[in-house]
This record gives structure tokens, C-alpha cells and sequence, in this order.
């Protein structure tokens, strides 16, 4: 499964945002990398996309 769009609805600092993941590639290699500073919100997005694949 290929995720093209994270909607955050109530993760904190990103309460309302979404991240766009892109259309995938024609050619090359499919891998997003996240990264940023402490407390940027890496954990936070983390919880927002596990929420989206174990959701009972």
C-alpha cells in the first residue's frame, strides 16, 4: 500500500494540517525520508499514520 496523503485531525502542532506524500514515481525508487530538528513533530506524524494502519 502506497500512502499518497496524511490528513492530521488532531495531532498536536498538526492539528489540521495534512502532508502530501506525491504522486508516485514513474521511474526510480518509491521512499519518503523523514527529518527535522528535536521536537519538530516526526514523532507525532509517526503516531498520526500508525493510527491509519491499526485502526480497530
Amino acid at each position: 500500500m502506497r500512502l499518497r496523503r496524511l490528513d492530521l485531525i488532531r495531532y498536536g502542532k498538526f492539528t489540521d494540517r495534512t502532508i502530501e506524500f506525491g504522486p508516485k514515481p514513474e521511474s526510480g525508487p518509491d521512499l519518503h525520508i523523514v527529518f527535522g530538528l528535536n521536537e519538530a513533530g516526526k514523532s507525532t506524524a509517526l503516531s498520526g499514520y500508525l493510527d491509519v494502519m491499526f485502526q480497530g
